[in-house]
């Protein structure tokens, strides 16, 4: 069976403030939504080493200075989906 490695990158802001979106949300008439919260995914596939990813987060996909991320990684079958 071949397999593939999938990393899955998580960015989003040190500092979440959700509060405009959520002001107008309710000016709209959506008056149930309770919290907002703002992030980016990214699926990376291939033969990286962790310290590749990494980087590839920290200077292509993220802000160090405004922006916190996590990597996570997975091994997935031939065929099967993210």
């Amino acid at each position: 069976m071949i397999t593939s490695t999938i990393y899955r990158i998580h960015v989003q802001p040190r500092q979440e403030n959700g509060r405009t979106h959520l002001h107008a949300a309710h000016q709209s008439g959506i008056t149930n939504l309770t919290a907002y919260h703002t992030s980016r995914l990214y699926f990376l596939q291939g033969h990286l080493a962790a310290d590749d990813v990494q980087q590839i987060a920290e200077k292509l996909l993220a802000d160090p200075v405004t922006e916190q991320w996590t990597v996570g990684r997975e091994q997935l079958a031939e065929g099967q989906a993210i």
